[in-house]
């Protein structure tokens, strides 16, 4: 019953670690890089990049393909544009990551990470231990996998799957769906 849900979660989690490896640098594509405690990377373009490490590190993209990608403690990461994706990796550590757009994506990886995804079919999804996946939008999906996570979505048609030890999910609208499984499930 919950083989989608671990499905989607794991092809999210591979989704996010080629994000972090992965970078494109062709055409137009604008890329910015640092390396530094307070580090902050900021783009606005069709397809920028704006990519940040460090411990409260900070990076921002705006534009139809935009991602921001920020690796370090007290981590914040934003995209706004139709299609942009937000990743964070806290390490050991809090993170942040927001969408706004019309199919955007917000991931994190990190104990107490905090994703937040809104469009008409965006995705919120968060990786560790006390993390929060809130997604708001007409079909939107909130995805968390670890010990005490909550999945949450606001809106008509939305999803919110969590999997992991006291885990919960709950979904707020007419025609959503959730489902919550792991060792001290009480649904």
């Amino acid at each position: 019953m919950y083989y989608h849900v671990f499905g989607v979660l794991a092809l999210q989690y591979l989704y996010l670690i080629t994000v972090f490896i992965g970078e494109n640098s062709l055409g137009d594509v604008e890329t910015r890089k640092q390396a530094t405690i307070n580090c902050t990377a900021k783009c606005k373009g069709t397809n920028c990049h704006a990519n940040c490490s460090g411990v409260m590190a900070s990076a921002a993209a705006v534009g139809f393909n935009a991602s921001s990608i920020a690796v370090g403690d007290l981590s914040t990461v934003e995209c706004y544009g139709p299609f942009c994706t937000s990743a964070c990796d806290g390490v050991t550590n809090v993170c942040m990551s927001k969408c706004v757009g019309r199919s955007c994506e917000a991931l994190c990886r990190s104990t107490s990470c905090v994703t937040f995804g809104m469009g008409t079919v965006s995705t919120s999804s968060c990786l560790g231990h006390a993390c929060f996946a809130n997604c708001t939008g007409e079909g939107c999906i909130s995805l968390c996998e670890g010990t005490g996570c909550a999945a949450e979505c606001h809106a008509i048609r939305c999803q919110a799957h969590c999997a992991g030890a006291d885990c919960d999910s709950r979904c707020y609208g007419g025609l959503c769906k959730h489902s919550t499984s792991g060792k001290n499930d009480q649904d």
